[in-house]
């Protein structure tokens, strides 16, 4: 009788998993294209890039020299427009979208295909 107690006590303790939870890690992502202006040669615009995916909540970030654009995926945490500044960066907003990280995953593999 002690055997069943014990094991009808670890059935009942032992964790479910929870389906409605997303499988990722979080559920939306913030897109921000954004124009620049300032940088003034092709390594400061490398180094940039490169300091943004050192922060935390960037995913990705890819910035062009030429067209003076960038795009950055990041988790949506606030106070971001400082960071930028911080980094050199005034940054022009063009569009800031909430994309589901699913709908941001399609977008990745459509990229990788072309």
């Amino acid at each position: 009788m002690k055997a069943e107690k014990k094991a009808s006590k670890k059935a009942v303790s032992s964790p479910q998993e929870n389906t409605n939870q997303p499988r990722a890690p979080f559920e939306e992502v913030k897109f921000l294209h954004f124009s620049f202006s300032g940088i003034k040669t092709k390594e400061d615009v490398a180094y940039l890039q490169y300091k943004l995916l050192l922060i935390p909540e960037v995913l990705q970030a890819h910035i062009d020299f030429n067209s003076k654009k960038g795009t950055i995926i990041r988790l949506p945490y606030a106070n971001f427009s400082t960071k930028l500044r911080e980094l050199g960066i005034e940054p022009k907003y063009s569009l800031v979208e909430w994309v589901p990280y699913d709908e941001m995953m399609k977008r990745n593999f459509v990229c990788m295909k072309k």
